[in-house]
Parts: C-alpha cells; sequence; structure tokens
C-alpha cells in the first residue's frame, strides 16, 4: 500500500512539472508573437525587455545566411537557383545540312533492317562521313553523345516543349548544357548506331511528339533539289521502335 502512494505522489509531481512547462512555453509564444500592451509598468517592462532579445539574436543571423546554411542552398538548388538555364523560344528555321538529299522521308515507311512497315519519326538526309551538321534555331543542348541506335546523338531544347534531334554523327562539336547559335557547327555527318550508311536523322519534336521536319526546313529557297522519294535503297536507319 505505501508503495502505491509512494507512486502516486510522484506522478503528480511529474504531472504539476510538465503542466508548468505547458505554462511557461504558451507565456513565451505569446510574448513573442502579440505586442506587449500591458498596463502595469512592470509588465510592460519585462515585455519589452524580450522584444529586445528576440531582436538581439535576429541581428546575429548573418547577411549571407543563403550561402553558409546548406538547408536553404538544398532549397534554393530545388528551385533552380541561379544555375537553370532560361529559355526562349526558338523556331527551327534552317535546313541541317548545307545540300538536302533525302534518302528516307518522315512517316512510315519500310524499315531496312526487318523490312516490316514502320514509323519513321524524322528524315534521313544522305551525305558524306564528315558533312557539317547545323544547329536549325537558337537553343540549349539537352543531351549529347552515344545515343542507343541514334549512335552520337544531339538533342537541342529551343525553349516552349521544341526540341530538334540529329543522330548517326561521326563526331560531336558540342557538349551538354552548352548554348548554341542558329547555324553553329554541332556535330559531323557518319553512319553510328543503326544505319546503313552515311547520313544524318534529323527530327523536330513539339511537347514530345514528332512532327515532320519538312514543316520548318527552307525547301523554296535552298538551290538543291530535294532527293526523289523512290530514291530510299541507300543511307537509311535510325531508331527501331
Amino acid at each position: 500500500m505505501s508503495l502505491s502512494i509512494g507512486l502516486l505522489s510522484i506522478c503528480r509531481q511529474k504531472i504539476s512539472k510538465i503542466t508548468c512547462n505547458i505554462a511557461i512555453a504558451v507565456s513565451a509564444l505569446s510574448i513573442v508573437h502579440t505586442p506587449a500592451m500591458a498596463d502595469s509598468g512592470a509588465s510592460s517592462t519585462t515585455a519589452h525587455t524580450d522584444v529586445r532579445v528576440e531582436t538581439k539574436i535576429d541581428k546575429k543571423i548573418p547577411s549571407n545566411a543563403a550561402s553558409t546554411d546548406p538547408k536553404f542552398q538544398a532549397l534554393h538548388s530545388s528551385w533552380g537557383g541561379n544555375i537553370a538555364p532560361t529559355m526562349s523560344l526558338s523556331i527551327p528555321s534552317i535546313d541541317p545540312v548545307t545540300k538536302v538529299d533525302i534518302s528516307s522521308y518522315y512517316g512510315y515507311r519500310t524499315d531496312p533492317f526487318r523490312g516490316r512497315r514502320k514509323n519513321h519519326k524524322g528524315l534521313d538526309i544522305r551525305g558524306p562521313v564528315g558533312t557539317p551538321i547545323y544547329a536549325t534555331a537558337d537553343g540549349f543542348v539537352k543531351i549529347s553523345k552515344w545515343f542507343g541506335s541514334y549512335g552520337k546523338f544531339i538533342e537541342i531544347d529551343h525553349g516552349n516543349g521544341i526540341t530538334t534531334r540529329y543522330g548517326h554523327m561521326s563526331r560531336l562539336k558540342v557538349s551538354a548544357n552548352m548554348r548554341v547559335k542558329k547555324g553553329d557547327i554541332i556535330g559531323l555527318m557518319g553512319s553510328t548506331g543503326r544505319s546503313t550508311g552515311s547520313h544524318l536523322h534529323y527530327e523536330v519534336r513539339v511537347a514530345g511528339e514528332p512532327v515532320n521536319p519538312l514543316s520548318f526546313m527552307s525547301q523554296s529557297s535552298n538551290p538543291v533539289k530535294f532527293a526523289d522519294k523512290s530514291k530510299t535503297s541507300q543511307a537509311q536507319g535510325g531508331p527501331a521502335q
């Protein structure tokens, strides 16, 4: 019995102490977040003293907290910070090579490897190995590397969901994260990846979906006639899908 009474007494003491701590915490919060409006001189002095202490603490925060606080830096980076590229819309409007000789058009065709009818998502433009390939609009290089069946591959972001793709190159002359201008040489023609001969596989995509690149090329101003559609026996390729 005496043991039970002793435990009960200890529990009451702990509950009383917890209640007291809660009361002190609530009182402190009310002082920090509520302007001191007490009528008595003593209570008014106490409230203003607390506010002055809090102000002193704020003044100790360094002005370069953004560069010293790891949590702030992580949040800043998640928003993009000052390293995110600013993009403005640029429409592809020139040909990716000087001489346009199309060996395979956009749309359904007979796959040169499997002999089945497949959807071709770009243009195959044939030419000698080493032919310069140009960026068809201002943009930001998203990818520049070997990319599966595309071989040596570049993708450029032109803003507002418009991208261009260049595949099967023999050499890449730009790197990922670089900015390019319309007409810059970005690579050289070749036959890397899934290819039957030296050519450029050129795509234009809007919101991730391929569209006909001919709509963005200067057919009327190009002095070289486009290849006849029947000439599809050489220099083809492209992704298997």
